[in-house]
């Protein structure tokens, strides 16, 4: 059984020194809302104490508005940050999909960049072989997958990553929306893909804006603020309590 265990979680960054001239200009221009921990050095912390624990079958939604902490969030539980205080456990393996385009090169070929993104997700070349005709053929690229990534339309490379994203399986998926965009056919193509995969997984995380979309894959829900929890819970519950701050 797949778990995720955060305990007293807290993650801090530096941003520049306190003397820059861009101090001020950096926290305004940044929407900042992480605390200030220094006076010699802008330590932002972004997250703050995080406890919570989940297992298989949570679908988990998380929301507040931007420079709250869901992005730094799902990047400490992908593992490309580390926390710099308490503790996270994590069993089982974990598709980090914040940015399916990371691995790629746009001079390789669209097949090299089928086994570079697999190589990037720690797979191995005959788990890569085996799903290489699905992912051909998912895309819709015909030909096109010999050619180079630089010759790709915009919709293209989001075919070919999405089906990449979407042909191997792992126990916890970490998301945000913007894996939910593109063209309107593709989006209506990719949906019940997206369904079936998500089936397959033990636990999700999912960042969004989108009541409608947190509300369709998630079960529970997160709201940070400042990158501190105010609330953990059912979905609704924890939307309702999200959106009265904002009136």
């Amino acid at each position: 059984m797949s778990y995720i265990k955060l305990s007293k979680l807290s993650l801090d960054y530096i941003v520049l020194s306190n003397h820059s001239r861009s101090f001020k200009s950096t926290i305004i221009n940044n929407g900042i809302r992480g605390k200030i921990i220094s006076n010699e050095h802008l330590y932002v912390r972004a997250l703050n104490s995080i406890t919570c624990d989940f297992n298989s079958g949570d679908r988990v939604g998380i929301v507040g508005l931007n420079g709250s902490g869901k992005s730094t969030l799902l990047k400490v539980l992908s593992g490309i940050y580390s926390p710099s205080e308490g503790i996270l456990q994590i069993k089982g393996s974990i598709a980090p999909m914040l940015d399916i385009s990371l691995g790629i090169d746009e001079s390789a070929t669209g097949i090299e960049n089928i086994f570079l993104r697999g190589y990037y997700l720690g797979l191995d070349k005959k788990t890569i072989n085996s799903k290489i005709e699905d992912i051909i053929e998912f895309s819709e690229l015909g030909t096109f997958i010999d050619m180079p990534l630089s010759t790709y339309s915009s919709g293209m490379r989001l075919r070919l990553m999405f089906s990449i994203a979407t042909s191997f399986n792992f126990n916890i998926l970490i998301m945000d929306e913007m894996i939910l965009t593109g063209d309107k056919n593709f989006i209506v193509k990719s949906k019940q893909r997206l369904d079936e995969y998500l089936d397959k997984s033990d636990i999700l995380f999912l960042a969004s804006h989108s009541d409608a979309i947190i509300k369709e894959y998630c079960n529970k829900a997160i709201w940070l603020e400042s990158g501190e929890v105010k609330f953990i819970g059912a979905v609704d519950s924890c939307l309702e309590k999200y959106q009265d701050s904002l009136l």
